[in-house]
């Protein structure tokens, strides 16, 4: 069983106090730039219907938008490739609502000294299928909604997350 996994977080997940909000702790993370994807905005009307209902149940209106990145040869996301343990990860895996909305892939980024690291990442489902997104250069702002709120409701989501394993 691997005891650490490497996680590139982009958009909010690139910022510790996001990290320490999602997971409970700010993991190890060095700066790191994953290539030949792109940062895109996933408006509200772009969701999925069954995530718009669990945002809203978190306090979400359309208002709400999220960086997501897909594949684009020859562009750049820049993000904080973590070194967290694999129930962190885990916690991560809830929150991006993997299998619902994103889902975890294998991909390669590299430190600011360019040396390559294997890590996993998310991208929405289906991301392929989105042409309409709004995409962006690598230096945007990592976050898109309220910074507070979104700390807020992922603290929330993690210990919602951690009481249903204790049962």
């Amino acid at each position: 069983m691997t005891s650490t996994v490497r996680y590139f977080g982009y958009g909010a997940n690139k910022n510790p106090e996001m990290m320490e909000a999602m997971v409970g702790c700010v993991p190890m993370g060095v700066p790191a730039v994953l290539e030949d994807f792109e940062l895109c905005i996933q408006e509200w009307f772009q969701i999925p219907a069954a995530v718009r209902d669990i945002l809203f149940r978190c306090g979400w209106d359309p208002s709400f938008k999220t960086y997501c990145a897909r594949s684009a040869k020859g562009k750049q996301v820049n993000g904080t490739l973590w070194i967290l343990t694999p129930e962190e990860h885990a916690l991560v895996g809830n929150w991006e609502m993997h299998g619902q909305w994103f889902h975890s892939i294998s991909v390669s980024v590299k430190d600011e000294a360019g040396k390559k690291y294997a890590a996993v990442t998310e991208v929405m489902l289906g991301e392929g299928m989105t042409p309409a997104l709004e995409c962006y250069g690598p230096a945007l702002p990592p976050f898109p909604v309220d910074k507070q709120k979104i700390f807020q409701v992922a603290s929330k989501v993690r210990m919602e997350f951690l009481k249903q394993r204790l049962r």
